[in-house]
């Protein structure tokens, strides 16, 4: 896939491990200074180094969409051809803490992690932005924090990881009693 003129590509996303081999990158317009809240494009990038576009970002919402290429006449970004997001936060972005929930694939919204706005960078991640506390069903918290440069980089991660778990829960549909398959 060719960048389309006027984007730009940021390094690959460390924070999203491999997956099938891919990394990840988000693609921004030239012209959106790096802390603004714009749109993104998330790309994946094959060990031949092709990329493909995998997901559309709109930060003025902040939600990911799924999506396989960039916005053109012949292809609308999904925000403006109506499509539900696959990830979204939920609460002021602007503000200090919110929720983000993930679109479970039987079409209601599962809270996954709360996120909070960091007023200073830890010193092991000097650009870290916001951390994410993954909650139990009951509110509880599992896991360790993780924490992102950015709040697209967030999204990107959330959206990797469960879109990578319903396409091996896809998978193994194919081959399970629908009723034995995990769901996430």
């Amino acid at each position: 896939m060719e960048i389309s003129q006027g984007y730009v590509e940021s390094a690959a996303l460390a924070s999203i491990p491999p997956v099938d081999g891919c990394s990840f990158t988000l693609l921004r317009p030239a012209d959106t200074p790096d802390d603004a809240r714009g749109d993104a494009y998330l790309a994946q990038i094959d060990a031949m180094g092709n990329r493909e576009v995998i997901a559309f970002i709109d930060m003025s919402c902040g939600v990911a969409y799924r999506c396989d290429c960039m916005a053109s006449d012949a292809c609308p970004n999904p925000r403006d051809a109506g499509d539900e997001p696959l990830v979204k936060l939920v609460g002021d972005i602007a503000g200090d803490t919110g929720q983000l929930v993930i679109k479970q694939p039987e079409g209601h919204w599962r809270r996954y992690s709360r996120w909070d706005r960091l007023p200073k960078p830890p010193a092991t991640q000097p650009h870290a932005v916001v951390r994410t506390l993954p909650q139990c069903g009951c509110g509880g918290y599992l896991g360790a924090p993780m924490m992102f440069d950015s709040f697209e980089e967030m999204l990107a991660y959330f959206f990797v990881v469960f879109s990578d778990v319903q396409a091996v829960n896809d998978k193994h549909a194919a081959i399970l009693n629908g009723d034995t398959c995990c769901s996430i």
